[in-house]
């Protein structure tokens, strides 16, 4: 341990470190005039790397921590990190999180901070499923309507799912963590929508 405390990077600081931000502030801040201000971070990836920035920022209460990152790979980043498969690439492929949602508020306004937010590119994506060689768009209800190898009945059925677990205020899918998908949208979708639609692209 360097002075302060130690921080442990992981996926949890995609959020920003989220909850664990304000006691984290809490601990290094109490005692400030007794405690060094220095801080080491375990992991140079997402987390530990915005965790160093905020705290290595000069305009917190009791000025910077003087700030060390510990990466045991051979660059920083971690799973947000990008490797090329060939050289010819023109860009590298990241490791493991390949795009951010428009409501990842947390990140997105960190590269506002960092003045790289004009680096972010803006897709509109088409949710599409590959069914007997052709292609049919099932990102919207109108487009659940359409799709022809189900039977009415079956459309509106899973329509109707789709939409309860989507819109209900209750969230109720936060009830379904211990729950086996395939047994669960079958009972409630009807066996011809999930044959067709979803153990395809759960098989994966």
């Amino acid at each position: 341990m360097l002075g302060a405390g130690i921080l442990l990077g992981g996926d949890w600081g995609k959020r920003r470190y989220g909850r664990d931000r304000t006691r984290l502030e809490g601990y290094l801040m109490s005692d400030g005039d007794k405690r060094s201000r220095r801080v080491l971070i375990i992991g140079g990836g997402i987390a530990g790397l915005a965790a160093a920035y905020d705290l290595a920022q000069p305009g917190r209460v009791g000025g910077a921590f003087d700030v060390t990152v510990v990466e045991a790979g051979p660059e920083l980043g971690g799973l947000a990190s990008g490797f090329k498969g060939k050289p010819s690439w023109d860009w590298p492929l990241e490791r493991f999180y390949h795009h951010l949602f428009t409501n990842d508020d947390a990140i997105i306004g960190l590269t506002r901070e960092l003045g790289i937010a004009n680096k972010l590119v803006r897709h509109t994506p088409v949710t599409a499923l590959s069914y007997q060689g052709g292609m049919y768009p099932l990102d919207s209800p109108l487009n659940v309507l359409r799709f022809p190898h189900l039977s009415l009945w079956n459309r509106l059925r899973m329509g109707m799912v789709i939409a309860y677990l989507r819109y209900d205020p209750r969230r109720p899918w936060r009830r379904y963590d211990r729950l086996l998908a395939h047994r669960w949208m079958e009972k409630w979708m009807g066996h011809a929508a999930y044959a067709t639609v979803w153990d395809p692209m759960l098989q994966g």
